[in-house]
């Protein structure tokens, strides 16, 4: 159907992709800041946590930093909207909401808490 066509389909991520190899970023990515931060933030967590060789010194275990790493990724999965839900799901109620936005905060903390020692 030639008549549905719309240049701008194809026009626009073209532009993005022209934008980002210039200016490191594009539009589309300022429209959506926190979806676009936490999807590369998932990502690069999910990479250093495959590539562990320690962890903080206040933590008493390498398994108390994975636990730890694996809520920061969650929270950030949770925030670019990857946090697996089905299509067919409902809706969370406002208390289900609630406690998913809470353990998402908790991540995000925990994040903030960690920040300095993200190096490995």
């Amino acid at each position: 159907m030639w008549y549905r066509f719309n240049p701008m389909t194809y026009l626009r991520p073209m532009k993005w992709a022209i934008q980002r190899f210039f200016r490191g970023y594009s539009a589309c990515d300022i429209w959506g800041l926190d979806h676009h931060l936490a999807k590369l933030i998932s990502k690069r967590l999910k990479v250093f946590i495959k590539n562990l060789h320690g962890h903080p010194s206040e933590l008493n275990s390498f398994e108390e930093w994975l636990e730890v790493l694996n809520k920061m990724i969650w929270s950030f999965d949770f925030v670019a909207g990857d946090y697996g839900y089905e299509e067919d799901k409902e809706f969370p109620s406002d208390k289900e909401s609630e406690a998913l936005n809470k353990q998402c905060q908790e991540g995000l903390d925990l994040f903030a808490k960690y920040f300095m020692t993200l190096w490995d």
